[in-house]
């Protein structure tokens, strides 16, 4: 095990765990009140509270990850991208290149990525940060799409406006840290394979 090891899976923790409380706590309100009433069985004690609430914001973390992973991934795909390669995307054309028929297979992203993570543990260790930071920003987008919707549902139109900000920025910061995870993988992978050729 090496330390890089534990700070990704750090990182990825907080970026399914945070959103996940974020949405637990909507979901509780929202469910005593309108989904479960009384049928809910009352809490005896504060760790019985706590360990409740840190498997619901696992749960709902992971579900908040899984559906940020296909929705936010497309979106990604089809608005920032295009934007930032509208000229040219050099790096992606020579990575495209260097990977081959092992890109075509499993993609040139995944496969640079697989070459870096092999070959170096600090490049490694730099492209883990900027892809966990983006899964944090993909995911609170989502849950803030929640928080939207019961604003909005229950006319509380600053708490609704403050929130739509928060979406655009949480959108912008998603969409550049994106950018930058694939940008530095295409970069390490080029490097190593001029070093290794």
């Amino acid at each position: 095990m090496k330390p890089s090891d534990f700070y990704v899976g750090l990182i990825e923790f907080f970026s399914i765990i945070l959103p996940g409380a974020l949405l637990a706590f909507l979901c509780l309100r929202l469910s005593s009140h309108h989904v479960f009433g009384d049928l809910l069985p009352p809490i005896q004690s504060s760790t019985e509270g706590w360990v409740i609430f840190a498997f619901a914001a696992y749960l709902l973390g992971q579900l908040v990850s899984l559906i940020g992973a296909a929705f936010m991934d497309w979106l990604y795909d089809h608005t920032y991208l295009p934007l930032r390669r509208l000229k040219s995307d050099a790096r992606f054309d020579k990575a495209k290149e260097l990977a081959g028929a092992n890109g075509s297979l499993v993609g040139v992203l995944k496969w640079a990525r697989a070459y870096v993570r092999l070959r170096s543990a600090d490049a490694s260790l730099e492209c883990d940060r900027f892809e966990a930071t983006s899964k944090f920003f993909r995911s609170l987008f989502v849950v803030l799409l929640v928080y939207a919707a019961d604003f909005g549902h229950r006319r509380e139109w600053l708490a609704l406006f403050i929130t739509i900000a928060l979406l655009m920025l949480a959108f912008w910061r998603y969409c550049n840290q994106r950018w930058k995870f694939t940008e530095f993988s295409f970069i390490y992978f080029i490097e190593l394979q001029v070093k290794a050729n």
